[in-house]
């Protein structure tokens, strides 16, 4: 049903907010560019937003690839 993308919202802003948390030891420029970059992903993802989600892994692990770079 409809309840599921309100579960998936929520999902999105607790990913991005700790994937913005384990960045905060780049510099701001770098964090500014990577969160835009997966805002973006997410958007465009749709309705395929949990599966997106799911791909990524964790914000752990997001956070991880993008300080190696």
């Amino acid at each position: 049903g409809d309840w599921s993308s309100d579960v998936c919202s929520s999902d999105l802003k607790e990913f991005m907010e700790q994937l913005a948390a384990l960045l905060g030891d780049i510099s701001p420029q770098e964090r500014e560019e990577a969160l835009d970059y997966y805002e973006r992903y997410f958007d465009e993802a749709g309705d395929d937003l949990q599966q997106a989600i799911d791909h990524l892994g964790s914000p752990q692990k997001v956070a991880q690839d993008i300080k190696s770079g």
